[in-house]
């Protein structure tokens, strides 16, 4: 094989010709002894991480030495990375010549989440993501230290969300706020402000390290000293990798020094592209060691067993793309001697034939017969046609001998599986019986065998403990208190409940950073509360009653000041999405304003957010006596209490959303409709208390939709005779002590809920009927019984 036409230069000096038959791979006359290409393989394999596992299978497999073993790559990565993961799992010792990603350390780790923190807007979650993983450590104050999780657990619940300008504000006012109700001698109250006030001082710090943006623009050179301070202060160093890398980090950020101003997010694509082309542990080969290296380094290695990987033709030789400064043309118009990028394919080609020639040894040639990730078919490349038309004496031969030739495909079963992940699916494609397959992994893995039993009966007829039949575990507690909305979760569907009040399995209180959306549902509903709230007591010091003509202006503006507030507490992704949604709330504040007036019928408001039993300073649950010994004690927030007449009153309640749910005909509707009742009864008690009157009388229950969605929307529930609700309650009642809280069965109930992704009852469609039908569960009456109330 000639030298390239660019390689290096055109003479070379008389060599010694090399005894390998590589040495004359491209010369199909030469004649070859079977003794000299016995020791040449040729490997496909389904994918590049099959590559790899390929090769480790057949180096564990025929007992090879580490030390007597050398992989060659055509391409740095994947295959650097691959082979650092399945090492890392196996605890294979491997040494890499050109090293791995400084991404791969804690501190590497480390950087690429705090690149991710700044450009999302200083999410709160991608802060409590870098602790929950250990890549940061927070120092402690005065000799008291919190760990990483006890940080991120607190720095969740503390409302910050997004935003940089947020996280000193918000955590002074929790720091305040959890002063202000602890006692001193309250060692767990002292213990969170501890917690909060060294998550305050680590804040400050980090935050006077990163530069801020002025107009979305920041300098490069403070951008990299604020970065590389973070890395250094903060990153953990859990082994001498560990510690490489973070030097390597700071050192090639303070090599960056020019005053360079850049947009926000350019500066740490910049940055991040900088640091990632980092690479560390760059190693010869060592004793004991299998050895990665490239072309290049494979001249100085003297091993006899050789793995040529990652020949397929997209990857080599290379392709020969013009360069966009200089074309190929222009270069040879300026001098023969500038190497063209045509050449480069043929370079690459010779420089591995160099180094093929100088080998002494076993040889195995692989290459990557299928693209997993787009999902096509990839061809060997020509050298590796070349190789085959050497061994097998057939200088003619094409692509579709070579496929007849490699017949078997590495791909991820094998009998010679190194890992547990391998073994199992090798087992399970052999085609073992399900019996005797479960019957051995259960005996591996005994939890398994739990979370199997558990599936088969989810998947049954019966009603079992895994669908929230746990019979009478005394689950009602004497003096517990309930809420309207908690008794209506359980006529909706028990056993969201029970997941939520039983096991106190609860989401994650964590704002999450949507760009497309500023309040969620619950804060917009307060905002509502706060508007209406402030209108009608402007309007009671007037003594008016609501005209949109005369208080049209009166209301925007009230809104436009509980708006600014709320904005200042909870800042909005962008003002796009901000003016979208405050044009949605004024539209739907003159939408009440609207209804108000055409509804308007002599009823004063008197009461706004009238809470019981939600707190020592108010007024106490109020008792409801269901009958026999059983008793509940209620808690609540009424939204307006309007005076109708002399000991007449209505009660209010504004819901932000749609209607969807309610409707003129249903009172109870199954339990799932219970606010209006029990706010009218509970009211009733305590108007009778406050006035010591005892004709004190709830007419009605007004469910009020104000908003563009709900379109003014009222549906009135007048107040009779409360013998159903209290056999109602009782239904409920029963549902608790007999421990009987099956999934809802109608699927609708699923698309807002919390536990959609833990319970998976929408998958079980066609068994949650027979289950809450089970005639062996005599407790189901209860449940069935809720259908009488509608």
């Amino acid at each position: 094989m000639d030298a390239p036409r660019s390689y290096y230069r055109r003479e070379y000096p008389e060599e010694k010709k090399s005894s390998s038959v590589f040495a004359s791979l491209f010369s199909p006359d030469e004649r070859r002894t079977n003794n000299c290409l016995n020791n040449i393989r040729i490997m496909k394999a389904y994918g590049e991480s099959n590559e790899v596992e390929a090769v480790m299978r057949d180096i564990v497999e025929r007992k090879i030495p580490f030390d007597s073993v050398c992989i060659y790559t055509s391409a740095m990565e994947p295959y650097a990375q691959l082979l650092y993961q399945k090492a890392m799992l196996l605890g294979i010792d491997v040494t890499f010549g050109f090293g791995i990603s400084v991404l791969n350390s804690r501190p590497g780790k480390a950087f690429n989440a705090l690149i991710q923190w700044m450009a999302s807007n200083y999410q709160v979650s991608c802060l409590t993501g870098m602790l929950y993983q250990e890549l940061i450590e927070i120092p402690g104050e005065n000799g008291w230290t919190i760990t990483p999780f006890q940080a991120a657990n607190a720095l969740r619940v503390s409302g910050i969300g997004w935003g940089r300008e947020r996280y000193l504000p918000v955590l002074d006012e929790k720091i305040t706020l959890l002063q202000n109700e602890s006692s001193p001698d309250d060692e767990k109250a002292q213990n969170r402000i501890k917690v909060f006030a060294i998550l305050r001082g680590f804040a400050e710090t980090v935050l006077n390290m990163l530069p801020e943006s002025n107009d979305g623009m920041v300098y490069l050179d403070k951008l990299a000293k604020g970065i590389s301070d973070f890395i250094s202060s903060f990153a953990q160093v859990k082994s001498v990798m560990d510690a490489e890398a973070k030097k390597a980090i700071t050192e090639r950020l303070e090599l960056i020094s020019t005053g360079l101003l850049v947009e926000f997010d350019e500066g740490l694509r910049i940055i991040e592209h900088y640091i990632g082309g980092i690479r560390i542990r760059v190693s010869g080969p060592e004793k004991g060691h299998i050895h990665l290296t490239d072309f290049d380094g494979g001249f100085y290695i003297n091993r006899r067993n050789h793995y040529f990987i990652g020949f397929d033709a997209d990857r080599f030789p290379g392709r020969a793309g013009e360069d966009p400064v200089l074309l190929d043309v222009e270069k040879q118009r300026i001098s023969e001697h500038i190497a063209t990028n045509r050449d480069k394919p043929a370079e690459n080609l010779y420089r591995l034939v160099q180094l093929l020639a100088a080998t002494e040894g076993n040889v195995t040639i692989t290459y990557s017969a299928f693209d997993t990730a787009e999902n096509r078919a990839k061809i060997p490349s020509p050298f590796v046609l070349q190789v085959y038309r050497m061994i097998s004496g057939n200088v003619s031969a094409d692509y579709s001998d070579l496929k007849n030739y490699l017949d078997d495909t590495k791909g991820y079963t094998s009998d010679n599986a190194l890992d547990e992940t391998h073994f199992w699916l090798n087992v399970y494609c052999k085609g073992f019986s399900a019996e005797n397959l479960n019957k051995s992994v259960t005996e591996c893995y005994p939890h398994l065998k739990h979370g199997i039993n558990a599936w088969n009966c989810r998947w049954s007829d019966r009603l079992t403990c895994y669908d929230g039949y746990v019979g009478k575990l005394n689950l009602y507690k004497e003096n517990e208190v309930f809420s309207a909305s908690r008794l209506e979760f359980l006529a909706k569907c028990p056993y969201q409940y029970f997941l939520r009040y039983v096991l106190n399995v609860s989401p994650p209180e964590e704002p999450v950073y949507d760009p497309e959306k500023w309040l969620d549902p619950l804060q917009k509903g307060l905002l509502y509360h706060a508007v209406f709230e402030r209108f009608y007591k402007t309007l009671a010091e007037k003594n008016e009653k609501p005209s949109k003509e005369a208080h049209c202006s009166l209301i925007l503006k009230i809104a436009e000041t509980v708006i600014d507030e709320f904005r200042r507490q909870i800042p909005p992704p962008n003002d796009v999405v901000f003016d979208i949604e405050k044009r949605d709330i004024l539209e739907s504040c003159l939408i009440f304003l609207a209804s108000e007036e055409e509804n308007y019928d002599g009823g004063i408001p008197v009461e706004f957010e009238l809470a019981f039993g939600l707190d020592d300073n108010g007024y106490p649950p109020v008792e409801i006596r269901l009958g026999g010994e059983r008793t509940l004690l209620l808690s609540g927030k009424i939204d307006r209490v309007d005076k109708l007449d002399e000991n007449i009153y209505r009660i209010v309640d504004y819901k932000s959303g749609g209607t969807y749910g309610f409707s003129d005909r249903d009172f109870f509707k199954q339990g799932r409709q219970l606010q209006h009742a029990l706010y009218a009864y509970a009211l009733e008690v305590l108007l009778r208390n406050k006035n010591n009157a005892g004709d004190v009388k709830v007419r009605e229950g007004v469910y009020l939709f104000p908003t563009r969605k709900g379109e003014g929307r009222r549906f009135i529930r007048v107040q009779r005779d409360r013998t159903k609700l209290i056999k109602l309650l009782n239904n409920l009642f029963d549902i608790i002590e007999e421990g009987v809280f099956a999934p809802t069965e109608n699927t609708d109930d699923c698309h807002w809920c919390d536990y959609r992704q833990v319970c998976r009852v929408h998958r079980l469609v066609n068994v949650i009927q027979a289950k809450r039908n089970d005639q062996d569960v005599s407790a189901l009456v209860a449940l069935r019984g809720l259908r009488d109330y509608e």
